[in-house]
C-alpha cells in the first residue's frame, strides 16, 4: 500500500491507495484499484484508473497526488472543472429511532451546488427495498418587465430560449419508503458539484395492539 499528501479542490488530503474486493461500486465489481481520501475527520473513495502507486510531488510550491499504472505517470484529480465525473455515494442505514418499530419516509430532500446542470439520481433505502425518487436541480428563469409582463427571448432560428440557473438548488420530493432502517444512495455523472444536505422526513408507523380474551 502507498499514500501521499496532496491539495485536492483547496482540500488538504491523505491519500491511500487501495484495493477493492467488493461488489457495489459504479464502476463495476472488484478487484479495483481505489484511492481512500481523508480530509477533517471525513472519509471517500476515488477511482482513477489501475493505480498501482501513489506519490506527492511539490509542484509551484503546492503538494500535488501523482500515481503510475505502472505504464504513465499522471497527476491524480488534475482534470478541468469542465470534465463530468462518475460518482456514487451510499449511506449506512439508519434506524431513526427505535429500530424495532417500523417507519415511513414522507419526503425527502436533496440541496447541491454546482456550476453547470446535472441529472443525479437518488434512492430511499430499507432493508425490504429501495424506492427511486425524482430530482429537481436546475431552476428556470422567467424575465418580467416592470408591469409584470413576461419577456420572451427568441434565438436566430425563431425558436423561444429557455433560461436555466445552476447554483445552490434544493430539490424536495415525496415517498412512500417503508423499513425499520432507512438509507439513500446518490448517483451522478456530471461536473464536480459540492452536496451541502441530505434530509429525510421520516414518521413511526401505527402499531395496533391487539389482546386475546
Amino acid at each position: 500500500m502507498s499514500a501521499c499528501v496532496a491539495i485536492v479542490k483547496n482540500l488538504l488530503c491523505l491519500i491511500y491507495r487501495v484495493q477493492y474486493t467488493g461488489q457495489a461500486l459504479a464502476n463495476g465489481a472488484g478487484p479495483i484499484s481505489l484511492l481512500l481520501v481523508f480530509n477533517k475527520g471525513r472519509w471517500c473513495l476515488a477511482y482513477q484508473g489501475a493505480v498501482t502507486w501513489v506519490t506527492t510531488l511539490i509542484v509551484g510550491g503546492v503538494a500535488q497526488a501523482w500515481a503510475t499504472d505502472g505504464t504513465t505517470i499522471f497527476r491524480l484529480f488534475g482534470a478541468a472543472d469542465t470534465v463530468d465525473v462518475t460518482a456514487k455515494m451510499i449511506s449506512k442505514l439508519h434506524a431513526l429511532g427505535s429500530s424495532m418499530h417500523g417507519k415511513f419516509v414522507t419526503r425527502a430532500a436533496v440541496e447541491v451546488e454546482s456550476s453547470r446542470p446535472i441529472s443525479p439520481t437518488l434512492t430511499i433505502d430499507s432493508l425490504y427495498k429501495s424506492e427511486a425518487v425524482t430530482l429537481t436541480t436546475t431552476a428556470e428563469l422567467t424575465w418580467q418587465t416592470t408591469a409584470g409582463g413576461i419577456i420572451t427571448f427568441i434565438n436566430a432560428g425563431g425558436q423561444d430560449l429557455a433560461w436555466q440557473t445552476q447554483g445552490p438548488t434544493a430539490s424536495r420530493v415525496r415517498s412512500a419508503m417503508y423499513g425499520t432502517y432507512i438509507g439513500w444512495t446518490y448517483q451522478v455523472t456530471g461536473p464536480p458539484h459540492r452536496i451541502q444536505k441530505f434530509a429525510l422526513e421520516v414518521v413511526p408507523a401505527r402499531v395496533t395492539e391487539t389482546r386475546q380474551k
